[in-house]
């Protein structure tokens, strides 16, 4: 809620959230990007994709927020 009130302040037109994702190898390498889509996933991949990754985060101990906006966009 932090985060989105700042930028609201701001009157941002982009936010950006940058993390460091872990793993258990070394070897993996490279960058993730993340693009929210206001038509929600554009194939029946990116829609397993997208629930995977969202099931993922509730296990890994990210609680919605209570705010139905951002738990929307977030789950």
């Amino acid at each position: 809620k932090v985060r989105v009130a700042k930028a609201q302040k701001q009157r941002a037109d982009l936010f950006v959230s940058i993390h460091a994702d872990a793993f258990t190898s070394r070897q993996p390498s490279g960058s993730s990007v993340f693009a929210l889509s206001t038509k929600g996933a554009t194939s029946a991949a990116a829609k397993y994709l997208a629930q995977t990754q969202n099931a993922s985060d509730l296990i890994g101990g990210v609680s919605k927020s209570g705010d139905r906006y951002v738990d929307h966009t977030m789950f």
